[in-house]
């Protein structure tokens, strides 16, 4: 990902990341979009992730331990 903006004194600033950065820079700049990470996600998914959410019973599909 290669991110370009400016800092706080109007100075044009770059920067080029790449994997968990990336992932990172890229999860930030879609909230600023407006997006989530559900929207990302197939109708059929989201649905079912919604309903086990109203019931209380979600789980998040990935893992919680510290890498």
């Amino acid at each position: 990902v290669t991110l370009t903006a400016t800092d706080k004194k109007g100075n044009p600033v770059t920067i080029e990341a790449r994997e968990l950065l990336a992932v990172c820079l890229q999860h930030e700049i879609d909230h600023l979009d407006g997006k989530l990470i559900i929207d990302k996600t197939s109708r059929l998914k989201r649905n079912l992730y919604l309903e086990q959410l109203k019931k209380g019973e979600f789980q998040a599909p990935y893992s919680t331990t510290p890498l």
